[in-house]
């Protein structure tokens, strides 16, 4: 890339697992569970990579997926065609009628998820109601958390499996994303990973990306390091040079 009067630079486009990928030495399984999911794991030499292909193909366990689920949740419980749930009333206060309109709770969700404003952003803010109703004790609300944790765990598995790791060498977990900063959710996925991975699994939340960056900005003289990273998360045939344990 050249700009005027400056010579052409290499510039490397990736997205943010790369650097929590390149946080430490040892085998790492990173966890991104915010509006969608991602899950990346590194072992040695060895990447591999899912989800993050946006909702219509990936992201379960995100929080536009548990927001989703949450509002069918909703609409079956006001149909009376599914169990009772105080997620009805966290739907109202989060689409937030017309006071005194007569509209009804349906005709509201439909506009709120249709109209001309909604994004999927959008959409997964109502994960945050659901997080609140489940910690109220809305079976309903927890169960919903049981299977966004379940996903989490299969995600994390099926990348650890694609580079060698597992119960007999367990990865440190390192995880992201808005949702997994709740208590409520980051530990019903850790109580399934200990079981995945054994009791000893380490698990910790990502803080700032220096160290990672740090590291990706050492490897930038190297043109193989380059063009590996130079996609969004390099598969896990793909050798770092100076990336192992």
């Amino acid at each position: 890339m050249a700009t005027a009067g400056h010579p052409p630079v290499p510039v490397l486009v990736t997205n943010d697992i790369v650097p929590m990928l390149l946080d430490g030495d040892g085998p790492l399984c990173v966890v991104i569970c915010g509006t969608g999911t991602g899950f990346a794991a590194r072992n040695g030499e060895r990447w591999a990579r899912a989800s993050g292909l946006e909702w219509l193909l990936s992201d379960e366990g995100g929080g536009h997926d548990l927001a989703a689920c949450a509002l069918r949740a909703v609409v079956r419980a006001h149909d009376g065609r599914g169990p009772a749930t105080a997620l009805v009333d966290a739907a109202r206060r989060w689409c937030q009628p017309t006071p005194g309109a007569d509209v009804s709770l349906g005709e509201s969700l439909f506009h709120a998820v249709h109209g001309d404003a909604a994004r999927k952003p959008y959409v997964a803010s109502f994960a945050p109601f659901v997080l609140e109703t489940a910690r109220a004790g809305d079976l309903v609300a927890a169960g919903l958390l049981d299977n966004t944790a379940q996903e989490l765990v299969e995600g994390a598995g099926a990348v650890c499996r694609a580079v060698g790791l597992g119960a007999a060498a367990p990865p440190v977990l390192v995880l992201s994303g808005s949702l997994l900063h709740s208590d409520i959710l980051r530990e019903r996925f850790l109580s399934r990973a200990r079981a995945q991975f054994g009791d000893g699994v380490v698990a910790r939340v990502a803080s700032a990306p220096g160290p990672g960056l740090v590291r990706l900005l050492g490897l930038w003289q190297d043109p193989a390091a380059i063009a590996a990273l130079g996609r969004p998360v390099p598969v896990h045939a793909d050798p770092i040079p100076g990336s192992g344990p």
